[in-house]
């Protein structure tokens, strides 16, 4: 069994660090799944890995106050999680609230891990930015040439069409100008495809 206790100036930096191992090893390859906490031990998670050699590692991570524990145990044959989160309630009951720190103490490490809060806060907002654009690129890439072209100026209900001069019938003649899709079959109103009327009868 191995135990850490991690110090900082303030609670959030017991926190930070503690959300940062929890996220490390949530990610890990060797990650098998989560060891339950009873709610005797508040802020806290566990997790079992498996690793090639088929030791079974537990790691029980919690914060109180402004300090964060971690609890490790490791066997070749057995997993010791239930060791592992009975030593997390003993830590836990017999933590301080909060540990005296001298003046300065720890700034080192609180301003790393501000630091990295910031780091990863720009590259989500950068990752925002890039799938936005992409988005948009790719949805202008598909969208047909023909869409961007204007229409005719239809009647509230689309019934009519207006020349210039006067409404005509949608449902009987397309304008001349209005763009044809590559089968001649329809025609843009400028909002949707539309059939082309059948030619009317001469005389």
């Amino acid at each position: 069994m191995i135990e850490r206790a991690f110090e900082f100036s303030q609670p959030r930096g017991a926190r930070s660090w503690y959300s940062l191992l929890k996220l490390i090893d949530t990610t890990s390859g060797k990650y098998t799944h989560d060891i339950p906490m009873p709610p005797s031990v508040p802020n806290s998670s566990g997790a079992l890995f498996t690793w090639p050699d088929g030791t079974l590692q537990n790691r029980i991570g919690f914060w109180k106050g402004n300090v964060a524990y971690v609890v490790h145990t490791d066997s070749f044959t057995n997993d010791l999680s239930a060791l592992g989160v009975s030593q997390a309630v003993t830590e836990y009951a017999n933590a301080p609230s909060q540990t005296e720190v001298p003046p300065g103490a720890g700034r080192v490490v609180n301003d790393w891990l501000r630091n990295i809060g910031i780091a990863v806060g720009i590259v989500v907002v950068a990752l925002a930015i890039v799938t936005t654009i992409t988005i948009v690129l790719v949805t202008r890439r598909r969208r047909p040439a023909t869409f961007l072209v204007g229409g005719p100026t239809m009647s509230p209900d689309g019934a009519y069409w207006w020349d210039g001069q006067r409404w005509r019938d949608a449902s009987v003649e397309a304008p001349a100008s209005a763009p044809r899709s590559p089968d001649g079959a329809h025609w843009w109103d400028g909002r949707t495809w539309r059939p082309l009327p059948a030619a009317r009868p001469l005389g």
